[in-house]
């Protein structure tokens, strides 16, 4: 198990210039072992967070993918999501589906464990 220290998520980024201010190094802890990848937000995930990421946030964290068995986020540090946080957290589903990989959420809170619930999106997701 290896915890990605920031410089070293900083230097996978796949934007030429570097990182901007809202990366994916300032704003998610990666820790990569050799059948998964664990994905912990240090942010609420919500509209605001979305629409702030760097446009390379998706690329860059998927591109982390090959080789692995499972996709994992940890939600312990994630208080708060709302219709854009769902939506983050499909994407990364979908596309580990389609990479034939297991896609699990953990640590999630109740609050959003409920959330998740009502929208019918807590088997899918992986709770």
């Amino acid at each position: 198990m290896h915890h990605l220290t920031h410089d070293e998520l900083v230097a996978t980024c796949p934007k030429s210039e570097g990182p901007s201010f809202l990366c994916s190094a300032s704003n998610f802890k990666i820790i990569l072992d050799k059948d998964s990848l664990t994905i912990i937000p240090n942010i609420d995930i919500n509209i605001v967070t979305v629409q702030n990421l760097c446009k390379y946030t998706y690329i860059h964290l998927l591109s982390m993918l090959p080789g692995k068995k499972v996709l994992i986020f940890d939600l312990s540090n994630v208080g708060f999501i709302d219709s854009s946080g769902i939506s983050f957290f499909f994407i990364f589903y979908k596309e580990a589906k389609a990479q034939g990989l297991d896609f699990r959420i953990i640590n999630a809170s109740p609050f959003i464990i409920e959330i998740l619930r009502i929208v019918k999106l807590d088997t899918i997701l992986g709770l």
